[in-house]
């Protein structure tokens, strides 16, 4: 069967988060390109990618996500994809790019493959590195921040307001954490 150029459903290069997926994904593409047909007369997906396509597909969803028609080719797990990331591994490029011991988070760029964050992608004081809700309170008695430490994420979101630490109760102790 000789393709046409002329018919829409057979173009190379088409748009890859509307191509026709392999049977029992729901999950669109988000980037490659396909150039070429395979012996069943589809469009080799071999070369197209889910990363890019705002959805995080970590170790739990790669394991049964497939690229191509012949279930042959599994995507690698996904560290970012935009916006979305691991909850670790954040944590871990978030501790670098911070300076900091402690759990903290911050603005990332993700890597274009989406197997990695950009290194030094946004200048340290636009970074907005917080600690992370649940950990210990980084504030003394008197409200001040303690030295080589990060205001409560939570300070970010809600400047207005006055506390930015909660009380938790463990056993006998009483713990601060941030909101």
């Amino acid at each position: 069967m000789r393709l046409r150029p002329r018919d829409r459903r057979h173009r190379p290069r088409d748009r890859l988060h509307r191509a026709r997926l392999p049977a029992g994904v729901t999950r669109r593409y988000g980037s490659g390109t396909s150039t070429r047909c395979n012996s069943k007369c589809e469009w080799d997906r071999s070369r197209c990618s889910y990363c890019q396509n705002d959805k995080l597909e970590g170790d739990e969803i790669a394991d049964g996500l497939f690229v191509d028609f012949e279930q042959t080719i599994q995507p690698a797990p996904e560290v970012c994809d935009n916006q979305e990331a691991d909850k670790d591994a954040l944590v871990v490029h978030c501790q670098k790019a911070c300076g900091s011991n402690y759990r903290v988070e911050c603005k990332f760029q993700c890597a274009a493959d989406c197997q990695a964050f950009q290194a030094a992608a946004l200048p340290i004081d636009e970074l907005e590195c917080c600690t992370a809700q649940g950990e210990l309170c980084p504030y003394d008695q008197q409200g001040k921040l303690q030295e080589g430490r990060q205001p409560c994420c939570f300070q970010f979101a809600n400047p207005d307001e006055e506390k930015f630490c909660e009380p938790l109760q463990f056993g006998e102790q009483l713990f601060f954490v941030c909101r």
